[in-house]
């Protein structure tokens, strides 16, 4: 099915796109992301149908995802 297969290669881009900026893929909830910064924030991101929840301390982090426009 096309619908499964583009959904499966969203995810997996998606997925390597967010670790390559530092976050780190929750094992409990696959659709969790997770970075801790050096300075002891946290920032985490919640992916759901086709909503992302931002949460967290880090304000320049959650700007940063808010205003960047990423090629997935």
């Amino acid at each position: 099915m096309v619908f499964k297969q583009s959904h499966r290669t969203w995810s997996r881009r998606f997925t390597q796109t967010m670790v390559s900026l530092g976050y780190r893929q929750s094992q409990g909830d696959h659709t969790l992301f997770i970075k801790h910064s050096q300075d002891g924030k946290l920032t985490l991101l919640l992916v759901y149908v086709d909503d992302m929840i931002i949460a967290g301390d880090d304000e320049i982090e959650k700007q940063t995802l808010r205003e960047t426009n990423y090629s997935i």
